[in-house]
């Protein structure tokens, strides 16, 4: 009797995921160091640091500070122990507003037809001639026109603004799949009504893909922040209160 093949890409993910999750809750308090904390008189095997001109220690230099300090001497590794938390929030929000707008609009499409079809597939066309990180840097741009510094509002009003169409395309080629499926012609028949339809027979076959997209759009999210991050486009920081 063959046993059945372990999935380890499945094993390593998950794995991954809980120390991931594991770092965002535990992180800060294994933080050495404030993350803010600039070390202007840095001073390392005879090189210094946090003054001009701007250097970065290179991780591994020092038993103090294992990652390095970055081009204005703020410890690395706190620093990525402290944004882990923020950036995984920032993240669930996003997605759960994309799947909130993408679960409204793909159910009303597919539910209602042709013409709101149409418009689902001619607003896809549209944002897939526009790169969704050149929407999110244009908000976020527009934005600070103002002298107002970006916050987790404007940050998931950026991301989310077109990202719903992923999930709005799946759940309306869902339910549009399953109205044609020959129970619903058999619960149509028995007399019961639309809305019976909809809440026994056709809505029960959405739920199980949303594991899929929640999946998908948590790592595309992930990697746009990363994106914005990299380009200078991130959450405004805040002084953090001292420890007690």
């Amino acid at each position: 009797m063959k046993t059945q093949a372990r999935n380890w890409p499945l094993r390593i993910g998950t794995v991954l995921a809980l120390l991931l999750l594991a770092v965002a809750i535990f992180g800060p308090s294994l933080a050495p160091y404030d993350p803010l904390e600039v070390y202007k008189r840095l001073r390392i095997n005879n090189h210094s640091y946090g003054g001009p001109p701007l250097r970065a220690l290179p991780p591994f230099e020092t038993a103090r500070f294992p990652l390095g300090v970055d081009y204005i001497s703020r410890d690395v590794l706190s620093r990525l122990l402290w944004t882990v938390r923020p950036t995984l929030i920032l993240c669930a929000v996003v997605v759960a507003a994309r799947l909130l707008i993408g679960l409204v609009v793909g159910t009303l499409a597919g539910w209602f037809g042709r013409r709101a079809i149409w418009l689902i597939d001619s607003i896809s066309v549209l944002s897939g001639a526009i790169p969704l990180l050149l929407v999110a840097i244009g908000i976020l741009i527009e934005w600070q026109r103002y002298d107002l510094p970006p916050s987790l509002l404007v940050f998931t009003a950026a991301l989310t603004v077109t990202g719903w169409l992923n999930t709005a395309s799946i759940v309306q080629s869902c339910i549009q799949t399953t109205l044609h499926a020959p129970y619903i012609e058999s619960a149509r028949a028995i007399g019961q009504s639309k809305f019976g339809v909809f809440w026994r027979h056709v809505l029960p076959q959405v739920w199980p893909v949303l594991p899929m997209v929640i999946a998908a759009e948590l790592s595309a999210v992930t990697l746009l922040v990363a994106e914005l991050g990299y380009l200078g486009f991130f959450i405004v920081e805040r002084r953090l209160p001292p420890r007690t």
